[in-house]
C-alpha cells in the first residue's frame, strides 16, 4: 500500500511505515504485509470499516514489456467479507427511494438469495435493519445526507453499519428490472411477486449491480429472489431487542 492508504493502514495493522523512491516527487510512503498472512490483515481492515481492493498480476512477467500489468480482481467490503473466525453470516442491505415508498433488498454471505420488500413508513425499514445485523448498507449517492441522518437513530447507531454510497444510475427501476430478468433468466418479475413494486425492484437491481462490481465475476451463487414478508417473522421492538442483547 502507498501514500494515504499506507499512512492509514500502518496504524490499524501495526506495521512499519516505510517509503520508496518515487523519482522527482521524492519518497512515497509505503507499508506491506506477508501475502501468506493476508487474510488476518484483511480482517483487521474490514473490522475498522474500510474496503480492501485485491490487486494481482494478470500477465506473465516473462512476457511483459516494462511494468507487469495488474488489475483489481476483487473488492472486499464489510457486507461481503467472510469471517472464518465467526459462525455468523454478514448481511448486506440496499435501500432505494421512490416518491412514496422505500425499497429494501438484502442478502448475506451464507445464502444464495435476495430478500426484498418496500414500505411507505421509514420506521418499518428501521426495524428490519435493526434486527437483521446488517454489516453494510448500499444507497444512492444523492441520498447520502438523508441516510447518514437515518442511521443516527438510537436503534441503528450502535450497529456500526458501514455506509456505502453507490452510483445513482444503478437505482433506475427500468434498468434494475432488466438486470434482474437477465440474471434470473426470466421475461418478467411477476413470478417473484415484485413486478408491481418499483422501489423493491430498484433496490434489488442495485444490490445485484453492486455485488457484480465488488466480485468482478458472475454471481452464480445468487439464484433466488423473494419477498420479505412480515407475517413470517415474530415482531420484537428495537428497544426490546436491544434490552435482550
Amino acid at each position: 500500500m502507498f501514500y494515504d492508504d499506507a499512512r492509514k493502514a500502518c496504524g490499524i495493522l501495526d506495521v512499519v511505515l516505510t517509503s520508496r523512491d518515487a523519482g522527482k516527487s521524492g519518497k512515497a510512503p509505503m507499508c506491506g504485509i506477508p501475502y501468506h498472512a493476508a487474510d488476518t490483515y484483511i480482517a483487521k481492515l474490514i473490522k475498522a470499516g474500510l474496503k480492501v481492493a485485491i490487486c494481482e498480476q494478470v500477465e506473465d512477467p516473462a512476457m511483459a514489456k516494462g511494468i507487469v500489468k495488474r488489475e483489481v480482481i476483487r473488492v472486499i467490503t464489510s457486507g461481503t467479507f467472510i469471517d472464518e473466525a465467526s459462525p455468523e453470516a454478514r448481511s448486506l442491505a440496499c435501500l432505494s427511494f421512490s416518491d412514496k415508498k422505500i425499497g429494501i433488498a438484502f442478502t448475506d454471505t451464507a445464502c444464495g438469495s435476495i430478500k426484498t420488500q418496500e414500505y411507505a413508513n421509514p420506521r418499518q425499514i428501521m426495524e428490519i435493519l435493526s434486527k437483521n445485523f446488517i454489516y453494510e448498507c448500499v444507497f444512492p449517492l444523492n441520498q447520502e445526507t438523508k441516510i447518514r441522518e437515518f442511521f443516527k437513530h438510537p436503534a441503528l447507531r450502535n450497529r456500526l453499519t458501514v455506509l456505502s454510497p453507490f452510483e445513482d444510475w444503478a437505482f433506475n427501476t427500468d434498468l434494475s428490472r432488466k438486470t434482474l430478468c437477465e440474471h434470473f433468466h426470466t421475461h418478467s418479475l411477476r413470478g417473484f411477486g415484485i413486478e408491481e413494486m418499483p422501489a423493491a425492484v430498484a433496490a434489488s437491481g442495485a444490490l445485484l449491480e453492486y455485488l457484480k462490481q465488488i466480485h468482478k465475476q458472475p454471481l452464480r451463487h445468487i439464484d433466488r429472489i423473494s419477498l420479505y414478508l412480515d407475517s413470517e417473522h415474530v415482531f420484537i421492538s428495537p428497544a426490546a431487542a436491544f434490552g435482550l442483547e
